[in-house]
Order: C-alpha cells, then structure tokens, then sequence
C-alpha cells in the first residue's frame, strides 16, 4: 500500500493529540478543514448551538437564532445579534455551509482597529469530571485573528485551508471545579463584527484523579484495512488530519470518524464508494461489503456506456446513450449545467445566462445561453441526462477561457466538461494540450462528448482555455476532489494555455 499523505501543518498536529492515547487538559487552536470533519465526537455529547443549526461531522447543533436561545451558555457582554448569513459559506454547500456564513456577532462600536474581549459562561457542568468544549469561528475577514483562554490567535477567515479558510476551530479541556465555567473570548487587530458561529461541549467523563490535573485516559482501537485487488490505499484521515498506516492497519481513537481515501490500482477504475467514512467504536476489520465498487478498464460493470479512466492529463471521450458518461470519481466538488439536473448522482446546479460565479467562471462566452433546441439521439437516457445534452451556453468560436476556483493547493481534481449541439455542422473543441480533441455530434460522437482533466492544484484557482471550432458550446461541467497529492511538482499545473 501507499503511504498516507500527511499534512505539513504544525499547528494542526498540536491541536489534534486527541489522536494519541490521551487527550490533554488545556487550550488548543487551529483550521477548520473544509468539509467540518474537525468537529470533535469525544465523549458524549452535552450541548451544542449554531445559528443555523443542522449536522456537521455527526454532531447535532440546536439552532441558536438569538445567542440567548442557547440556554445552556451566556455570554458578557451579550451578542449585539445574528448577521443572518452574511459571513460567506467559502463555496461549501449543506449544514456546514450555513454553519460557516452564519453566526452571532458582538461589535463595541468602536472603529478602529482595537482588541475586543467577551465571555462565556457554560452551565450544567458536573464538578470532577472532564470537558471538551469547541469554539467554531468564521467571517470572511482576513485581517481579524481570534484566541481564547490564552490560544495562539487564529486567522477567523485565512486565504488556505491552513490559514483558517474553512474558520477556526478553538478547543478546551478541563476538569469541572462548579458547575459552570468562563471563557475568554478575544478577537485582534480588527473593528466591527466579531463572530462566533457554533459552539459544543462534550462530556469526557469523571476525572478520577482527584487533583483533576491527569489526562483523560480515551480507548484506542486498531483499523485494519486488508489489501483489495483493484484498489490502493490513498490516505487514512480523522479530522482532516493523516493517520499513519503500517502493515495493513492504523491506531484510532475511540468514537472518531474516519475517511479512507482509494485510489484505482493499474488497470482498474472506481465507480463507486471513495471515500469510504466511518466510526469507530471498537476494533475494525473492513468488510468485503464496505470498500468502493471497481472493475476493470473499459469494463461495464453492469451499466450500458462504461466509464473510460484517464491517468493525469487530458483525454477526449465520446459521451454514451445514458448517464454512465458522466464522471463519479472521487468526491463532488462542484457542477453547473443550463438547469437543475442530477445525473448519475451528479446535481448540477443550473444557470440559464452564462457560467459565472465565485466556483466557476468562463470568459468570452459572448454568445450567451443557447436559443435554439438541441434534440438528443432518440435512445439517449431519459432526464436529466437528456436535458443536459438538450440545453447549451454557446459562443462564437474561439479560445474559451475557464477559471476554477474554491480549490486547495496539493490536491488532485477531476474536470469534465460536456459539450454537445449535433445540428450537423463541424464542432470541435480541443483541449488546453492542443491535442485532444472532441466533436459535438456525428459519426462516433453522436452524443457529444467530454474533455476530462486531472491534475493537482497549484493553488486556489486554475485557468485554462478550450480552442473551439465552429461554434463554442458547454452543456456542463463539473470539478471532482480526488484526493491529496502531496506535494506540488515544481512544474506547476500541466494544463495552463493560454
């Protein structure tokens, strides 16, 4: 098996020794990671309040609207209120989007650019036993930093994931002395909103130690992930962070969620399953049932049009009769189409006028959305795979330039981008490479087709430009999260032209 990828970020070792035999009384601080997996699940549960409420990394938050609806703390002094989803959701989508641009706020008034300072007070505390509790805080400000109890200060919002992009994620542990207890919030170097957007506090147990100073002995229990043919282990994360996988098996802590990340071995593909996510609650062997579907290259694997894997770099595939033609590796990132369809379990997210918006952007399509109808093979899938192939953004023919963004430096995406008019005229479009090359409709292509990219993320964002011929057309695209790639080859992203 590959070794796991590891991330080169300190502070996130520090804050998660959690993912040691113990976990130590005191205060920690660091990033959220993007998709809230840093939402700790030690002990059990005693509260927690968002704004928005919802789930996040199996937790359940009761929403807060008014802070003082979160009965079980107070706060001196009080929330000046709810900014309502003004914060950003940084792209995410679900619960831990609306956690992330929603939450309380205090502000003093004050205009410049001064320290500010509140506290907390949590109740219903049990005098002698052990608590975990986790401050979560975003806004999308670059310049404010955050720190409670004597933390290092954070960014609340940093322009990486390690900087804080995804909030800060502040987290104490302390034996109970009264039944309540402070904590001092402090925000720097910035006026205006201070936010706050969840809080949680868990129960670790009774301390038994009487001076209260001991570590919180937590069960550790061994993963075991047997070989699989078809498949190799990418990475073994908890909380966005790598756990170290020997001989087949990895230690973890007890009631943590896993994400085991896999990747095709030589002449495989995945279909379905990556990542596979699950508790740990004891010791576990991965079940034959549980790792992700894989067949063959070029095999069918039960459906009509199989899916063709590309290694990295471009490839021009001829798009099928159904929805197998759509990509599924990996995770979904993003998709936009001219309407709302789900296809192959991809949701695409509809747009009638142009792609433009903070995930994707394409320049030049001056043409605007397509007028005229397009009508698909009469065996082509019904729904929303044939009200993809039938509704298009369209140009006059030229380079297309297309920006993405919301991505993360060091991990691989998949893009696919769908194009289909078949009005019997001559479309081509080539790929940033300017050698595949894929045709609208006609012979062999009589579904349009799709150029797919893979690479690794540079940074944030990455352009590139589609040459057309005839006349320029994008049914869909869609951005898929493969994995972490380590690090970044000094040759930069493959498929910048310009």
């Amino acid at each position: 098996m590959k070794t796991p990828f590891y991330l080169a970020f300190a502070t996130i070792a520090a804050f998660f020794a959690a993912s040691a035999s113990a976990i130590e009384l005191g205060w920690t601080a660091g990033p959220m990671a993007s998709d809230g997996s840093t939402i700790r699940t030690d002990g059990t549960l005693v509260y927690a309040y968002s704004s928005s409420g919802g789930t996040v990394g199996n937790v359940t938050f009761t929403r807060a609207v008014s802070f003082s609806a979160a009965t079980m703390v107070s706060a001196t002094p009080t929330a000046a209120g709810n900014r309502g989803g003004s914060f950003g959701d940084e792209g995410v989508a679900g619960d831990f989007g609306n956690m992330l641009k929603d939450g309380w706020y205090w502000d003093d008034g004050d205009s410049s650019n001064t320290d500010y300072s509140y506290t907390l007070t949590l109740m219903g505390l049990e005098v002698g036993h052990t608590y975990l509790v986790q401050l979560v805080v975003h806004r999308q400000s670059n310049n404010m930093m955050v720190s409670a109890n004597g933390t290092t200060p954070v960014h609340v919002r940093g322009e990486t994931e390690a900087n804080c992009k995804y909030g800060a994620s502040i987290v104490g542990v302390f034996v109970a002395s009264d039944a309540t207890e402070d904590i001092t919030v402090t925000y720097t170097v910035r006026a205006g909103d201070r936010p706050l957007n969840a809080i949680q506090v868990r129960d670790l147990g009774a301390s038994g130690g009487g001076g209260g100073g001991d570590p919180v002995e937590t069960p550790v229990y061994t993963l075991t992930i047997p070989a699989k043919t078809g498949l190799v282990l990418d990475s073994v994360t908890t909380n966005g962070v790598a756990v170290a996988v020997a001989n087949d098996a990895c230690s973890i802590v007890s009631n943590t969620t896993v994400t085991i990340n896999f990747t095709a071995a030589s002449g495989y593909e995945i279909t379905s399953g990556n990542p596979v996510v699950l508790t740990v609650t004891g010791d576990k062997t991965l079940a034959e049932g549980e790792y992700p579907v894989v067949q063959e290259e070029g095999g069918s694997g039960g459906g009509e049009d199989p899916v063709v894997p590309v290694a990295d770099g471009w490839t021009a595939v001829a798009m099928g009769s159904t929805s197998a033609s759509i990509r599924t590796d990996g995770t979904l990132k993003y998709a936009y189409a001219r309407g709302n369809y789900t296809v192959n379990g991809v949701t695409f997210v509809g747009s009638d006028s142009s792609i433009s918006n903070e995930n994707c952007v394409v320049w030049e399509a001056t043409g605007g959305a397509q007028t005229i109808p397009l009508t698909a093979p009469t065996d082509t899938e019904e729904g929303g795979y044939k009200n993809l192939l039938q509704t298009a953004w369209w140009a006059t023919a030229k380079g297309r330039k297309i920006l993405l963004n919301n991505l993360e430096s060091g991990k691989k995406y998949l893009v696919q981008i769908i194009v289909f008019r078949n009005d019997g005229a001559s479309h081509t479009a080539t790929a940033p490479d300017g050698v595949q090359t894929i045709h609208f409709g006609g012979t062999d292509w009589e579904y349009g087709g799709s150029l797919i990219g893979i690479f690794t993320a540079s940074g944030p964002s990455e352009e590139f430009t589609i040459q057309y011929t005839g006349t320029a057309c994008i049914n869909g695209i869609q951005v898929r999260e493969l994995s972490s790639a380590g690090p970044v080859s000094s040759r930069g992203l493959f498929f910048i032209c310009k």
